[in-house]
């Protein structure tokens, strides 16, 4: 994970402090709790930033997407979907982050390889 995805995290979990005062889903989280929602907020901006790149840059699906979230953690249905929706949130994120890599998840520099010729059972010419 690069430097600039725990900075930007750093921001927008400040961005989301004021919700602690007011929104349901966050009111109800204890002090123990800040850790996970902090690192649900860090696989979270991977996630986006994941799903912006992948529809080509697409901001209105995001904020689909974002809004979606919003509504499921702030529901009357209380902390435990809040604690769902936080544990989908990273645990999707670290699937992308293990699937894509990090070289890979960027939407203009994607890791370019040659391929292997010896395992695809061609020649090279030198």
């Amino acid at each position: 994970m690069r430097p600039g995805t725990l900075i930007l995290s750093l921001f927008w979990a400040a961005w989301h402090i004021p919700l602690f005062s007011f929104a349901m889903g966050h009111k109800s989280m204890g002090l123990v709790a800040i850790p996970g929602w902090f690192f649900s907020i860090v696989t979270g901006s991977v996630l986006l930033a994941w799903i912006y790149n992948s529809t080509g840059g697409r901001v209105l699906i995001v904020a689909i997407f974002h809004g979606t979230l919003d509504m499921a953690i702030n529901s009357p249905a209380g902390p435990e979907l809040a604690n769902i929706m936080g544990a989908l949130v990273t645990i999707w994120g670290l699937a992308v982050i293990r699937w894509g890599g990090p070289k890979n998840l960027s939407r203009r520099h994607r890791k370019q390889e040659a391929p292997d010729l010896q395992a695809l059972g061609e020649a090279r010419v030198v």
